[in-house]
């Protein structure tokens, strides 16, 4: 059995200058829709809310997690970044810790990286 890579989306989070308005309307739950949209027929991965990653200089922050694995906290994503996200989200799963070597991570990914918290 394959364990499926979860990717948490903090809905909280909001664009620079993004009022604060209802949490559906924030940048970060625009993306959570998008990417559970792109992966809808996908079995590979869930995708969930989280009310807040606390990184709220860099929206969308979003994470990715598996049992035994560590797990990744990365940020600054814009809507249309799920292909990226998805991209990654496999890779992470081919890893048998979940480390993602720096020549195979999207550059989008690079670029967002905030922390990696090891398993356990």
């Amino acid at each position: 059995m394959t364990t499926k890579t979860k990717i948490r989306v903090c809905v909280k989070c909001r664009a620079t200058g993004e009022p604060k308005g209802p949490i559906e309307d924030r940048m970060g739950s625009h993306l959570l829709r998008e990417l559970r949209a792109a992966a809808a027929d996908a079995g590979d991965v869930e995708i969930e809310p989280v009310e807040c990653l606390k990184v709220c200089v860099r929206p969308v922050t979003i994470t990715l997690s598996a049992p035994g694995k560590w797990t990744w906290l990365f940020g600054n994503f814009p809507l249309g970044s799920t292909p990226d996200i998805l991209d990654a989200a496999r890779l992470y799963a081919r890893m048998p810790d979940g480390l993602i070597p720096k020549e195979e991570m999207p550059a989008s990914l690079k670029l967002g990286q905030v922390a990696r918290v090891p398993p356990g």
